[in-house]
């Protein structure tokens, strides 16, 4: 699944093929394959430090992303202005 995380200072971090997914009694911890150093980690946030985040799955992606390629395709219309 892919998951995003919103800090509490702004930044946002996105990581992909998360596993593991787990809420604590301080926050949440998740198990994750680094792209650039080709390794698996395991991250933990505690709850002060972020502002929130939003979870993909990959069930929910696959069907997401078949309907935007099928809308690609599909005639679209115009709205007009008066």
């Amino acid at each position: 699944m892919e998951l995003i995380v919103f800090t509490a200072n702004g930044s946002t971090y996105q990581f992909n093929d998360v596993t593991n997914f787990k809420n604590t009694s301080y926050g949440f911890s998740f198990d994750y394959f680094g792209k650039s150093t080709q390794k698996t980690r395991t991250a933990y946030f505690n709850n002060q430090s972020t502002a929130g985040y939003a979870i993909l799955k990959d069930e929910i992606k696959k069907e997401a992303t078949k309907e935007h390629k099928r809308s690609q395709y599909e005639g679209c219309s115009i709205p007009k202005y008066v």
